[in-house]
């Protein structure tokens, strides 16, 4: 999950690897098609079971990692190549801020920093592994309750 609001109202983020199967269709029955399309990267993903109708983008504008909720902002960034980096969202995972620290503090989460490599890998399968490799260990000794989700 990559959290992108933490304030005093609580705790937003995304799931950032659970593609949808039939992503490319929705997206581009939403948007329209781009103009080249390459559906190994117009991923559409499960971002959480809260506002699933409600269609995100995950991008890097100016090497900064951005989120964004406008249609015209998601619309840019279908119809152009910025497309082929972007994780495009479909609902959001929230919590009580003390729900979420209460949990991370009970080893219920690996936290690492938002890095992009993880965050806009081109292999969902490899973010666990990337993750982990950041925090220093290797997946085999880690519980499958810890971060299986």
């Amino acid at each position: 999950v990559y959290v992108f609001r933490d304030d005093s109202d609580g705790v937003e983020g995304f799931v950032i690897n659970k593609p949808v199967s039939n992503g490319v269709d929705v997206l581009k029955s939403v948007l329209g098609s781009a103009e080249s399309s390459n559906p190994n990267n117009e991923r559409l993903y499960l971002g959480g079971p809260i506002s699933q109708a409600r269609l995100g983008v995950l991008f890097c504008k100016e090497g900064c990692i951005q989120v964004s909720y406008l249609r015209k902002t998601i619309e840019r960034v279908f119809h152009s190549e910025q497309r082929y980096g972007a994780k495009f969202i479909l609902g959001v995972s929230s919590w009580d801020r003390d729900q979420l620290y209460s949990e991370i503090a009970s080893n219920y989460w690996h936290v690492v920093p938002g890095c992009k490599d993880i965050l806009f890998s081109a292999n969902d399968s490899e973010i666990k592994s990337f993750s982990h490799d950041i925090l220093g260990f290797q997946s085999g000794f880690v519980s499958n309750f810890c971060g299986s989700s």
